[in-house]
């Protein structure tokens, strides 16, 4: 038997002693290289007893097309050095820059990167050591060092931080434990790492200490302080993970842990885990996802919304949360082979992942909106860093995903569409496994199969929900008209003419099931089956037509109703001002436009482009909205916005005139607003500070108070001081009634205790009734009526609430936890209207 498989075979099976088969070969370079070579650099090595399909490690699919490959070379390039540069002497905080780069040399080798890689990692082991000697603090390193140490050691066969961190997990594992002590994290990150060790060693100690530290959240005998303590939803911490059901708290830590439950299910196979991470995957993705594939529609906590609460401007959206949820897709189509998972994760690649770093590789974003008003851009560094390493890590990772093998059956899925080459193992059988496409510009995909010898084996390909009639599972969006043309799949030898081979239609309608033939194909779990003997220079050729789609979105999303966006192929599409006349938010599509494409080589490193006759709001000479005029709109890819200044960007496009949108003028007869102060918008690379000062006189109907679906207006004033709002007049007007809508942002901006109403009378501002009669009331106008006074002033004064922070909650204003106690008094208007 080979010496490698037998190693493995016996460290699965538990026959070796641990902790860890790396370091009980130290006195055997030959035992220890070998098994290296038996290692994966991708983040799912196979193992016995784990996932039912396996995927293709990146080292086999080399990638050659025009649209990822010069993404990775600039993330090679550009990113992973930039930021590596701005993380400095990082710590830890460098480790999935490790992990990137153990993929970039796996792909392709590198002595300067890899010396590069080696010096940093010294850094790390240094304070790694001083971890091990306390198992308090090694039970806080990220599990993110571990994902890197596994990684860098099969790409390299360098094991000095593998052995390093197997002793710290040694060390974590002697203390707890069922029957020793337990611990609950803020963070998720650790379990993935100890399955990705045992996924390195075979030592099923690892995952069954990631499974125990799984299962103690929830307990309500455990002692949590500051934030956790407040709210466990916000790490997933509230009830035992298997009794969860719903996508909740930090998305970024909730995916983060949802990976490892998924991990934990097919290591295990208790089905109670497998239930679970399905029904939360539904929650997230039937109620709780953008069109982008994005997830986590709040700042506060940056968290997960409630059902259908997706607003576009203020999206949080983490670039973070993308990868989890990438990843977390990918881990689910390995556990239950459907299509669905894989059309989310295809989703979130092209949108979601793909537009937090810009077209150089050295501006990123955290937060990503899908709407703008022009004061969000890109930042080139940001106090909480976490972004950036997710994206280059994907990035360097993305072969991974194009192909999947079921070992059991002996059958090849292709997941994604991208030009390249792969070597795969079907059932012993090396097979080449070639794609030709200009994917996703163009839906054609040619794949060629030459296996070293003729081989009989189902190949499974996908046919993406966006070609079925589908946006995205669950019907949260919903295309507008018919299907015009369904997909078509032909096969058959690459040297006969294809229109003599067999076409078969396999979109909607088409049935389900494997035919049973030897040569039938027909669409099962989303995927098109292919039941063949296949011989060298065997050719399959799928047509997924990509015509632009309307879409629409589920009525209970508030901030979607009236508008519509458009999506063609993977990729959803934003009208951006450079495009569009330096407007985006006034475009109008009416139902009956129709749009075409093309390809535009010289516009952000080759795009296809949206083409479209619609209509656009303008303002007259007075600067007051006019009819629509006839517009031709140019409409890009998601990804690509904000790569060339800030600027307006719409996603979701209104429908009609009346939810178009112009910067607002004073109406008449108010001549000047003036106000006591408001909340200065410091930094750009935030897109949490929507304030504006005219917001208060848009003429917008709220949609409720935490509406962050536009403009508002926040105030700050110390203890002790009224904020106050004023509308001078054109001349003296009579005045009777006002209404206020106040904001409340679910944060850190709340409704205020009380407010008034004055007017200027000569050099006096006197008030217009008794304090009793005014109300502060949550999601409705405030309203009074008072006998009328003539003035050319009018005045809203407020008392905020002060509200108590403690040192070591989540504090204003960043949401970080706070070093000292701290009364903050914060309140904002959405509207405020006088008559």
């Amino acid at each position: 038997m080979d010496r490698r498989l037998f190693l493995r075979a016996a460290a699965g099976a538990g026959l070796l002693p641990f902790p860890g088969v790396l370091q009980r070969l130290a006195e055997n370079p030959d035992g220890r290289t070998d098994l290296l070579a038996g290692l994966d650099a991708s983040p799912l090595s196979p193992v016995a007893n784990d996932y039912p399909l396996r995927p293709v490690r990146s080292a086999h699919v080399k990638i050659t097309d025009e649209f990822w490959r010069p993404r990775m070379d600039a993330n090679r390039r550009v990113s992973l050095p930039y930021c590596f540069d701005r993380f400095g002497d990082g710590g830890f905080s460098l480790s999935k820059l490790i992990e990137a780069a153990a993929y970039m040399l796996e792909e392709r080798p590198d002595p300067d990167l890899e010396a590069y890689a080696d010096e940093r990692i010294d850094g790390m082991l240094a304070e790694l050591e001083q971890r091990i000697e306390t198992p308090e603090q090694s039970v806080h390193v990220s599990g993110h060092v571990l994902e890197a140490a596994t990684a860098y050691a099969a790409a390299t066969g360098k094991s000095g931080l593998l052995d390093t961190v197997t002793r710290l997990a040694d060390q974590v594992d002697s203390v707890y434990g069922p029957g020793k002590e337990t611990h609950i994290s803020g963070h998720q990150g650790l379990k993935i790492g100890l399955v990705a060790l045992y996924r390195a060693t075979g030592d099923e100690r690892y995952w069954r200490l990631a499974k125990f530290f799984a299962d103690e959240r929830g307990r309500d005998d455990y002692e949590r302080t500051g934030e956790y303590a407040i709210d466990r939803t916000y790490a997933q911490d509230h009830k035992p993970v298997v009794e969860q059901s719903e996508a909740v708290g930090h998305a970024v830590r909730a995916t983060f842990l949802y990976i490892a439950m998924t991990d934990i299910a097919a290591l295990s196979g208790d089905s109670a885990y497998t239930e679970a991470v399905h029904r939360i995957w539904e929650d997230q993705t039937h109620l709780k996802t953008y069109l982008t594939g994005g997830i986590g529609s709040t700042r506060f906590h940056e968290k997960y919304g409630e059902p259908h609460e997706l607003p576009n401007l203020s999206a949080w959206n983490e670039t973070c949360a993308a990868y989890g949820s990438a990843v977390w897709c990918h881990r689910l189509a390995l556990l239950d082979p459907d299509a669905r998972y894989v059309d989310v994760m295809e989703r979130v690649l092209y949108n979601a992942l793909l537009v937090g770093v810009s077209l150089r590789g050295d501006r990123f974003f955290y937060q990503n909106p899908l709407k703008s008003f022009g004061d969000y851009e890109r930042f080139d560094w940001i106090n909480v860093p976490c972004c950036p390493p997710n994206v280059i890590r994907m990035l360097a990772s993305i072969g991974s995903y194009v192909y999947a093998t079921d070992p059991s059956a002996g059958s090849l899925y292709v997941n994604l569409f991208t030009n390249s080459d792969a070597r795969v193992d079907i059932a012993g059988v090396p097979v080449r496994v070639r794609q030709e496409t200009r994917y996703p510009w163009d839906g054609r995909v040619r794949i060629r199969i030459d296996p070293e010898r003729e081989a009989s084996f189902p190949l499974l390909v996908r046919i993406p929900g966006w070609a079925r009639g589908e946006v995205m599972p669950g019907g949260l969006y919903r295309f507008a008209g018919a299907d015009r043309e369904p997909p078509t799949l032909r096969v058959g030898p690459s040297d006969l003419p294809l229109d003599s081979v067999a076409t078969r239609r396999v979109g909607r309608g088409a049935p389900e099931g494997g035919i049973g033939s030897a040569d039938g194909y027909a669409l099962e779990r989303g995927y098109a089956r292919i039941n063949r003997t296949w011989r060298p220079g065997d050719v399959v050729e799928l047509d997924l037509p990509m015509p632009v789609r309307r879409v629409l979105a589920h009525e209970s999303i508030d901030d979607d109703r009236g508008r519509v966006a458009l999506q063609r192929g993977p990729l959803v599409y934003c009208a951006e001002w450079p495009d569009n006349g330096e407007r985006a938010l006034n475009i109008v599509v009416p139902d009956a436009a129709t749009f075409d494409s093309e390809f535009r080589a010289e516009l952000l490193g080759g795009v296809q482009v949206v083409l479209g006759d619609v209509e656009a709001v303008r303002e007259d000479s007075r600067g007051e909205s006019a009819p629509t005029t006839p517009h031709r709109l140019t409409a890009i890819p998601y990804y690509a916005w904000a790569n060339r200044g800030m600027g307006e960007m719409a996603v979701w496009m209104a429908r009609e005139p009346a939810a178009a949108w112009l910067p607002p003028v004073l109406p008449a007869p108010i001549a000047s607003v003036r106000t006591s102060g408001g909340v200065e918008k410091g930094w750009t690379g935030y897109n949490d500070q929507n304030d504006d000062l005219a917001a208060i006189h848009d003429g917008r109907e709220p949609i409720n108070s935490a509406d962050q679906s536009h403009r508002f207006f926040r105030m700050r004033p110390p203890v002790g001081e009224r904020a106050w709002l004023e509308y001078e007049f054109e001349a003296p007007v009579p005045v009777s009634s006002s209404r206020v809508y106040f904001f409340d942002d679910k944060r850190f901006c709340n409704l205020p205790d009380s407010w008034r109403l004055l007017y200027r009378d000569g050099g006096t501002w006197r008030p217009v009734a008794d304090d009793g009669a005014f109300t502060v009331e949550q999601d409705a106008w405030n309203a009074v009526a008072f006998e009328p006074v003539t003035t050319r002033a009018l005045r809203l004064e407020v008392e905020p609430r002060t509200v108590s922070y403690k040192a070591g909650q989540i504090g204003p204003p960043a949401a970080m936890f706070i070093d000292e106690d701290i009364e903050w008094r914060e309140f904002g208007v959405i509207e405020w209207q006088a008559g």
